[in-house]
Formats: structure tokens, C-alpha cells, sequence
């Protein structure tokens, strides 16, 4: 029995239940990562970061070193930045 081997299983073990713990909370709060943000908005994730220290884009939240953005605060943003269209009848 290799103990490496066994510390090795139990570390990814842990590890994948704390992603798993992790992605349900971000779903039950409603909070989108800056990569799945940028590819919704067809930006690149610097993109983001840029905007951050700018004080530019939606408003964000920082969990400890991990950002995040609300739902709620990504509609209002995008609420924001609605244009109406000149229509001609």
C-alpha cells in the first residue's frame, strides 16, 4: 500500500468537493466568476480587470481574493448602458 498514493486520492477527494461546495453557493447567490462574465460579454477577463480599477463596468464583489459579480448587478449595468434606437415610423 503506497501512503502517497492514498494522501494523493484524498486531496483531489477534498478538493473536488470544495469546487463542488464552492459552485453551489456561487448559484445560490447569484454570483457569476469574472472568466464566465468575459465570455459572456465577449471580452477577455483583462478586460474586466481593467474596468475594476477604472471603476468602470458592474459593480463587483470580493470574497476573499476571489471576485465575483452579481446577477442582479450585471442586469443593472447592462440597464445602465441601454441606448434607445431612433425609430422612424
Amino acid at each position: 500500500m503506497d501512503i502517497h498514493s492514498d494522501h494523493e486520492t484524498t486531496a483531489e477527494n477534498m478538493t473536488e468537493t470544495s469546487n463542488a461546495c464552492a459552485r453551489e453557493l456561487r448559484a445560490a447567490l447569484g454570483l457569476v466568476s469574472p472568466a464566465e462574465l468575459a465570455a459572456l460579454l465577449c471580452v477577455d477577463v483583462r478586460t474586466l480587470t481593467t474596468w475594476r480599477v477604472r471603476g468602470q463596468g458592474p459593480d463587483f464583489v470580493r470574497l476573499g481574493r476571489g471576485v465575483f459579480y452579481r446577477r442582479t448587478a450585471i442586469e443593472a449595468w447592462i440597464e445602465l448602458n441601454e441606448r434607445p434606437t431612433n425609430r422612424t415610423a
